[in-house]
């Protein structure tokens, strides 16, 4: 269905470009031919983005329909491959990512990415989809940055003249006062593909990991979330093309600040495995609070999600969320999935062991 969907919104863009684009960036603009059968577009419902590949991590889970990575490092991109290897193959999406003033030496064509920079990794790593983070200032502003909207609808347009069939995005702020003016919504429109929609988190974060109230076990948290959607549906942005990003990393802070190891990320297999410092602000998720995230784009009829960090979920089953067929990997893409299939309620996996709940530590 979101593949079908994805080809019509491409069919019908494609004559209101021509109409549209010499108005934005001149007559002499060269309009991008949008082949009418792509040999390669990314099926979007759920898309996962791994920062990094963990030794227990021997292949992506079937429920991810795309694979992205928005590490920025070649090295890491190259340690995908053997994730990539599984058959059938799974779409691969790359997120650059650059300060907001660096991005104008990329239009120019200057710097160390270009459009045959860009152009040659769509070539070697076989990618079918590439998206833009921080095209948009930090700052915000008090009208919309049609100067930068424009250089990017020249830019995409280069990039679809030189890739045809390949798609192309834009990465949101999560903010509400930058998402106002981020960009012109118009202008943009009618060259992006796709949108991420980076959304606001925040984990329930406990002190004191062996006092876990009832009351605690039970909130949710989708307000930040739906926040950012409204934000973004006030500005007029496709929702129906826009992947909603949710965050699936763990973290914990130590209690003395002055601690140069304050800040640690986790994964919920070691939070469910290990012994956790009672020193340490555990912030975690539940399944449930991941559910209910997920379930916002069902409701709100995006393209999908875009998973970060799913190499923090239960890969290797340690929490022992066991499903219909007791399988008990990656619960958390689970969860997720049958949001995104409009169940009313996630209660399929069974015996977790304390999922989201940081086990107490006597350290």
């Amino acid at each position: 269905m979101f593949l079908s969907r994805l080809i019509l919104l491409i069919l019908l863009q494609q004559s209101f470009i021509a109409r549209t684009i010499s108005q934005i960036v001149g007559d002499s603009a060269k309009i991008p031919q949008i082949s009418q059968t792509p040999q390669s577009i990314c099926s979007y419902r759920i898309t996962c983005d791994i920062k990094m590949k963990r030794d227990d991590m021997d292949q992506v889970s079937p429920l991810c329909t795309a694979l992205a990575s928005s590490n920025n490092t070649e090295a890491n991109i190259q340690g995908l491959k053997p994730l990539r290897t599984q058959v059938p193959p799974l779409p691969f999406m790359r997120v650059y990512k650059l300060k907001y003033e660096q991005w104008d030496d990329v239009f120019k064509n200057a710097g160390e990415l270009t459009i045959d920079t860009i152009s040659q990794a769509i070539t070697n790593d076989g990618l079918c989809a590439v998206a833009f983070d921080k095209m948009y200032s930090s700052t915000p502003g008090t009208s919309d940055d049609k100067e930068r909207s424009d250089k990017i609808v020249t830019f995409f347009c280069q990039l679809k003249e030189r890739n045809p069939g390949i798609l192309f995005g834009i990465v949101l702020p999560k903010d509400g006062l930058l998402i106002h003016h981020a960009f012109d919504v118009a202008t943009v429109d009618v060259v992006a593909d796709f949108y991420i929609a980076k959304t606001l988190h925040y984990r329930k974060c406990f002190y004191k990991v062996d006092l876990l109230s009832d009351e605690n076990k039970k909130t949710t948290y989708n307000t930040d979330l739906e926040d950012s959607i409204k934000h973004l549906q006030n500005r007029k942005y496709d929702l129906s093309k826009t992947l909603l990003t949710i965050d699936i990393n763990a973290y914990s802070f130590k209690v003395k600040v002055s601690d140069n190891k304050q800040f640690q990320t986790h994964t919920y297999g070691e939070l469910c495995s290990h012994k956790m410092s009672k020193h340490r602000h555990m912030c975690t998720d539940t399944l449930e609070q991941f559910f209910n995230k997920a379930k916002l784009a069902f409701q709100y009829k995006m393209l999908g999600i875009y998973v970060v960090y799913l190499d923090s979920d239960d890969v290797g089953g340690k929490c022992g969320c066991s499903d219909e067929q007791n399988s008990k990997n990656y619960p958390i893409l689970k969860v997720m999935a049958k949001a995104l299939d409009g169940a009313f309620t996630s209660g399929v996996l069974n015996n977790c062991n304390s999922f989201g709940k940081p086990q107490p530590g006597d350290s």
